[in-house]
């Protein structure tokens, strides 16, 4: 066997494995991508549910207080937001 063709075959292996260590790395980082996405949505589902529960929270705590104000005064002006 010649050192040419040894050299030859050392290069197209090297650069054989390059090839194939990037399509694995940019595999890894695609599927990496995705979950990210995935995890990013729920994080902003989170916030949202979040949200909403605080505005229902505030609107109990108005309804509370409007309700006690009737009862305590018995004028319907309290009872208008309904």
């Amino acid at each position: 066997m010649s050192t040419g063709t040894l050299s030859n075959r050392t290069v197209l292996l090297a650069f054989g494995s390059a090839i194939a260590i990037l399509l694995v790395m940019g595999t890894f980082s695609y599927r990496s991508t995705i979950a990210s996405d995935e995890s990013d949505a729920w994080v902003r589902h989170t916030h949202e549910v979040l949200a909403d529960l605080q505005s229902m929270t505030l609107g109990m705590a108005e309804i509370s207080a409007s309700t006690r104000r009737f009862v305590i005064t018995g004028e319907d002006s309290d009872l208008e937001p309904y």
